[in-house]
């Protein structure tokens, strides 16, 4: 199977190295404008590729604004004169990590997007989304804040915020204009108002996610 065509997001591999920099670093770190960066090179590096087993030893890597463009054995890949290389002799390079369930409750959880890429977690999705995570999504989206790729749910589909299948069809449609990306169910819902916002969701394309809706209710 040759890899040297592939094209890959770049946020989705991390090499391992980075991960005592990123924790160096994070304190000091100013958002900035992203700006257009040379071709990067990871050479002589072990890749772990998840869609084949095993390890592919000896590969070289190679990223062009924002993409990973080639991937192949050292010596199939031609490099650029301006690319910069990283020695990943003796490492590992590997998919990114997804945490599809996380609770960021309020501006106290943003300096664990640091952690996150530490750790090797590329992709997170908060599970209880306020204003606030919209505004992050945005600013991690556009690199103004260092962390990981951010998906966040609607608030929870619960309570008072669904009290019949006309405010059940409301919520989904003011979480679809809001920007969320998916509806949450926490707390379970009865049978009609459970319904009412599944099929709304549907027809709209949001996902649902969350909690079990209870007994009476089949999935």
């Amino acid at each position: 199977m040759r890899l040297s065509s592939l094209v890959f997001p770049l946020g989705s591999l991390l090499l391992t190295v980075v991960a005592t920099t990123l924790r160096a670093q994070a304190a000091s770190i100013v958002p900035a404008q992203p700006r257009a960066q040379p071709a990067l090179a990871f050479v002589h590096v072990n890749v772990i590729p998840m869609n084949v087993p095993g390890i592919l030893r000896g590969q070289t890597v190679l990223v062009r604004d924002g993409s990973i463009v080639a991937i192949g054995p050292d010596r199939a890949i031609s490099l650029p004169r301006d690319a910069t290389r990283i020695d990943g002799r003796g490492r590992y390079l590997l998919p990114g990590l997804v945490d599809a369930h996380v609770h960021l409750f309020d501006e106290s959880s943003i300096p664990d997007f640091a952690m996150y890429l530490a750790s090797g977690v590329t992709t997170i999705r908060n599970m209880q989304g306020a204003p606030l995570h919209l505004r992050l999504r945005d600013e991690l989206a556009r690199g103004l804040r260092l962390g990981p790729t951010l998906y966040t749910t609607s608030a929870f589909a619960e309570g008072d915020a669904v009290r019949s299948p006309a405010e059940a069809l409301a919520f989904v449609q003011k979480a679809r204009a809001d920007g969320y990306d998916a509806i949450k169910l926490h707390s379970p819902l009865p049978s009609a108002l459970f319904h009412a916002v599944a099929e709304e969701a549907r027809r709209t394309g949001m996902p649902l996610v969350g909690h079990a809706p209870g007994k009476e209710v089949s999935l």
